[in-house]
């Protein structure tokens, strides 16, 4: 049987040996990814099940940490729950956005319901993606603040405008 020195799985940067933080090397993040993918694909384990078997849990997380990290939102969103306290459950969207979200709910509607009413998804997209642009810039600052209590809340309003977005996208 092998010896084999298994990376950690308990979080995607020290996966990596990378220094959690928003700004990192994407190529660098590339070359470490590339480098566990050829170091732990399961062929190379092919004769013991449960080396391979490890191998393939391995890769998996390698996959899944590189798209996690080399996406600039996704990243933002790990940091933010691997360095908040509070549970999502313990958090409630404040009651001022979700009455601006109401307006935009009513639009995504209303667009769900016509008949190829280009115009109106349009005005709908540039109000989303506007918002969004606004909450990721904000949420990058409280990231690199190290401010995750308010990060975290923040969060959440991130989800819900992703959320319509795809409402948007595919209305039914």
């Amino acid at each position: 049987m092998q010896s084999v020195n298994w990376p950690s799985t308990d979080n995607y940067f020290r996966f990596y040996g990378l220094t959690p933080s928003f700004e990192i090397d994407t190529a660098e993040l590339r070359r470490l990814f590339l480098e566990k993918s050829r170091a732990f694909h399961p062929d190379y384990f092919e004769d013991d099940h449960a080396l391979q078997g490890k191998a393939i849990e391995i890769t998996a997380y390698n996959n899944k940490a590189f798209k996690a990290l080399n996406s600039p939102t996704e990243r933002l969103k790990y940091l933010i729950q691997t360095n908040s306290s509070e549970t999502e459950e313990t958090q409630k969207l404040p009651q001022d956005f979700l009455i601006e979200m109401l307006d935009l709910n009513e639009q995504i509607d209303e667009f769900s319901f016509a008949e190829n009413n280009a115009p109106l998804k349009a005005a709908i997209e540039l109000e989303l993606n506007a918002g969004l642009e606004n909450l990721l810039t904000y949420l990058i600052a409280l990231v690199k603040a190290e401010n995750w209590a308010e990060a975290k809340s923040e969060l959440l309003k991130l989800n819900y405008l992703e959320r319509l977005s795809a409402r948007l996208i595919a209305p039914f």
